[in-house]
């Protein structure tokens, strides 16, 4: 049975609620048509991301599964076990932050779901059509209410464990209001032994003069992550998004970034370390649509064993917007033989005053620095741990949370399980 027979198969399976059905009936019949993206397909030109796809993959993880207790430092922390908001082990302390599910939301708050929900649809691949036709309403939706200077992060830990071989739809609504301040701080961990295919959707709506820190880490076993990430910003507001990528089989993070009114920022950054035969794709979109806005990208990578790394960026300036600052670099090392990067920067201009620029390079370990070290009685192993290090640092000097520095750190330097709590939950 070809995947998208599946596809068809489970969609008429599935128990639809009103809420949605005609977004998720639109999405399916779109899905019919484009099918899973092919490499023919500019974006997707370098993956070949049916091979991670099983025929005879589940579409619902087994329902008796239930968490155990679980810790964390965190003083605002969401936890979601297999698809579900878990409200006995979530505390938020602000109480300008609102979490529930979809269903709730819409209930509460259709206005501002509508408003999020599939807005930029037009850069929606096969993928994203899919995750919308399954779109579960036990999914996270996150308001940041009005005026809330929100001091520790939010931390957002997915939890999956299943005893059979699973794709999942995952979507979060996050709503940032007017003059507001968040850091979220994101994790997946795959519990269990079984194949996981996370087919993930974020759409984000940054309101004027709001300020918005999210980090994504990235770094667990026998898991493919699709994660689409779609921002909308408004005037004034300042986005930056921070992906560390450790493990997995196959981890494409595609994010879409809209800058629709004056004096809007967005940034990106990206360290990615991979090992044995994982695999990062990074294609990002930004959008600048009016005058006087600023976006900036830094994407680093360090790729041993057979791993492999693409890294594709687009710049878009408007000819309505003038006065455009937007840089893009992509860094990269490969430490073996069997690795590989594939990196493609490109600028898209119509209007004529802007400040542009883009590049990258793909180079090995500094053989100089090296002997440099070397001589100074430093080991080979650690010379080159304390290089790559040195590589990424102009990166995560913009991490603003201690923790997860030292985690990254740790990781770099030991290459090895790291000691560090950060991402040592207990469920």
């Amino acid at each position: 049975m070809r995947f998208e027979d599946l596809v068809i198969k489970k969609y008429k399976e599935q128990n639809n609620s009103e809420n949605f059905q005609n977004l998720r009936q639109e999405c399916f019949l779109k899905f019919q048509k484009t099918g899973i993206p092919k490499s023919k397909n500019e974006k997707w030109k370098y993956i070949n991301v049916s091979r991670f796809l099983k025929s005879k993959i589940d579409f619902k993880i087994d329902p008796t599964k239930k968490p155990k207790k679980f810790f964390s430092n965190s003083v605002n922390k969401i936890v979601l076990y297999n698809g579900e908001i878990q409200k006995d082990l979530s505390f938020v302390e602000n109480k300008g932050i609102v979490f529930c599910d979809l269903k709730e939301a819409y209930k509460k708050n259709h206005k501002i779901i509508n408003k999020i929900i599939n807005y930029n649809k037009e850069n929606y691949d096969g993928l994203c059509l899919l995750n919308t036709a399954f779109l579960n309403e036990k999914s996270l939706f996150i308001m940041i209410e009005k005026d809330t200077k929100i001091k520790d992060p939010i931390e957002i830990i997915h939890f999956y464990d299943t005893e059979n071989e699973v794709l999942i739809n995952q979507k979060q609504i996050i709503y940032v209001n007017k003059n507001c301040e968040v850091t979220i701080n994101e994790k997946i961990k795959n519990l269990g032994s079984k194949y996981i295919f996370c087919n993930s959707v974020n759409e984000i709506l940054c309101e004027k003069k709001s300020i918005m820190d999210y980090y994504k880490t990235q770094n667990s076993k026998n898991i493919s992550l699709i994660d689409n990430n779609f921002i909308s910003q408004e005037e004034k507001s300042d986005f930056s998004i921070h992906t560390y990528t450790f493990s997995g089989d196959l981890i494409r993070n595609n994010i879409y970034v809209d800058l629709k009114a004056k004096n809007s920022t967005a940034n990106l950054y990206g360290i990615s370390f991979l090992k044995n035969k994982s695999i990062v794709d990074n294609y990002t979109y930004i959008k600048h649509l009016v005058s006087n806005c600023y976006s900036n990208e830094l994407y680093k990578g360090i790729y041993d064993d057979s791993s492999r790394g693409v890294f594709c960026g687009k710049i878009l300036v408007d000819k309505n917007a003038q006065k455009t600052d937007a840089f893009q670099q992509n860094n990269n090392i490969l430490l073996s033989n069997g690795s590989s990067i594939d990196s493609k920067p490109q600028l898209e201009i119509y209007a004529d005053d802007v400040s542009c620029s883009h590049g990258c390079t793909i180079g090995q370990i500094d053989n100089n620095a090296l002997f440099y070290l070397k001589t100074r009685g430093i080991k080979h192993e650690i010379a080159v741990k304390m290089l790559t290090y040195g590589f990424i640092y102009d990166v995560l000097k913009k991490c603003k949370i201690t923790t997860l520095q030292k985690f990254i750190k740790e990781i770099l330097l030991k290459n090895k399980e790291t000691k560090s709590s950060f991402f040592k939950h207990e469920i």
